[in-house]
């Protein structure tokens, strides 16, 4: 909580002081929801059959994507293409 700058206060009735009670604001409502992303089914990342495992990887990780992050990603790479997000990721220079 203090590493994420949480605003909280103490809880009444609890020795030690150790027992906070944690304000929710739109900073804690966002770690919940991303935690909840985290804990959903993962897709499987084997590859089916002929796929190579790259294409697999890829397409798991555009499910994992929120709405907002697919479409930026694709302005990204039709503005930019496959060789702007290489450079922008230091692959290819």
């Amino acid at each position: 909580m203090r590493k994420e700058g949480w605003t909280t206060s103490p809880r009444p009735g609890v020795q030690g002081g150790k027992a906070r009670l944690v304000h929710v604001n739109e900073q804690v409502m966002a770690f919940i929801h991303s935690a909840q992303r985290v804990c959903e089914a993962a897709a499987p990342y084997a590859a089916n059959g002929n796929e190579p495992p790259f294409h697999t990887l890829l397409l798991t990780l555009a499910d994992e994507m929120t709405d907002v992050e697919q479409k930026q990603f694709t302005t990204l790479l039709l503005r930019e293409g496959i060789s702007g997000l290489l450079q922008r990721l230091g692959i290819r220079s």
